[in-house]
This record gives C-alpha cells, structure tokens and sequence, in this order.
C-alpha cells in the first residue's frame, strides 16, 4: 500500500517539477490515500503493538551505524 503511494507521488512530484501542470484532484487523492495508510497502521499498532522484546529507542540516527 504504502509502497504504491510513494510510487505514484514521486512520479506525480517528477511530471510537475519536469514542468507538468498541478492537478489539484491528483493531490487530493494522494491525500486520501496517505490517511487510509495512516489510519490502516494505527489500527494495526493499536491492534498488536511493540511487545517487550521491541526495543524501545529504535529509532537511532543512521550516523551511530556508521
């Protein structure tokens, strides 16, 4: 799912930025589209989240891998 939106918002962010017309609908679908994501992981997490094994601070700047 996520993977689709990101997909068509670069190829919608290309077609502008190589000079297309912004198409306000295309916006407002990628909008509605970027909130059921949303709401999809929230329930998701909310329906089974991190268990005590999960660290907590996961999320680490890249530089500490380097």
């Amino acid at each position: 799912m996520m993977k689709e939106w990101i997909k068509d918002a670069a190829i919608y962010w290309n077609e502008i930025h190589d000079g297309g017309e912004e198409a306000p609908e295309k916006v407002a679908e990628l909008d509605r589209r970027y909130d059921e994501i949303m709401a999809t992981a929230k329930s998701e997490y909310e329906y089974e989240p991190h268990s005590e094994y999960t660290p907590v601070n996961h999320a680490k700047p890249h530089s500490q891998y380097l």
